[in-house]
């Protein structure tokens, strides 16, 4: 009788740490959706400054829906004062079509964290407080999977780190025009569900 009852209680362990261990993965298709454009254009800090910008963003939509996060890289030459600038930062942004008409909206906030400014007569490189990068841009020849845009977007930083000063002498705005690659595609994800069973025994007398 106790043997009985001890293998019976064994029976019930095993099941139970055996019924605990997760089921296998299962593969779910997710629709995942990106945006790489290459911006060429114009610059001026609103003095002195003038020349030409570029910029290369990439990023990435949450889920389906029009916000999306990336990166942006920054670079240029103000021709008049002989300073090439270059800086890196972090973006997120909302963008959208306008209905049936062929244009799209895209609005972004672009935190730039490095970069700086090389003086092309003594070769010094000086780097850049962070500044925000604002941006507008009007997408138009909207096809499924390219688009054109005429961007504004200022660069407005607060401090200059070479005058140790609060000021807005290093801001600048780029205008510019730039080809956007929109890329669609579905991502396999894993998914893990679990089934545990809770078995409760109760001890008698033996």
């Amino acid at each position: 009788m106790k043997i009985s009852i001890a293998l019976a209680m064994f029976a019930l362990v095993c099941l139970s740490a055996f019924a605990g261990e997760p089921d296998a993965p299962t593969a779910v298709l997710e629709p995942a959706r990106s945006i790489f454009s290459v911006e060429l254009g114009f610059v001026s800090d609103g003095h002195d400054g003038q020349g030409y910008a570029g910029s290369i963003r990439s990023a990435t939509f949450f889920n389906d829906g029009p916000l999306y996060y990336g990166f942006s890289s920054l670079f240029g030459n103000f021709v008049t004062t002989r300073e090439a600038f270059f800086e890196t930062g972090l973006l997120v942004g909302y963008n959208r079509s306008l209905g049936d008409s062929g244009l799209s909206l895209d609005v972004f906030l672009d935190l730039l964290a490095t970069g700086g400014r090389i003086d092309q007569e003594t070769l010094t490189y000086r780097g850049e407080a962070p500044a925000l990068h604002l941006g507008l841009s009007l997408g138009f020849l909207a096809l499924s999977d390219i688009d054109c845009t005429v961007s504004v977007a200022p660069v407005i930083r607060p401090y200059n780190l070479q005058a140790r000063t609060w000021d807005f002498s290093r801001s600048y705005t780029i205008v510019s025009f730039a080809v956007r690659l929109k890329s669609y595609a579905l991502v396999e994800e894993h998914q893990w569900s679990e089934s545990v069973i809770t078995t409760n025994t109760r001890e008698g007398n033996l």
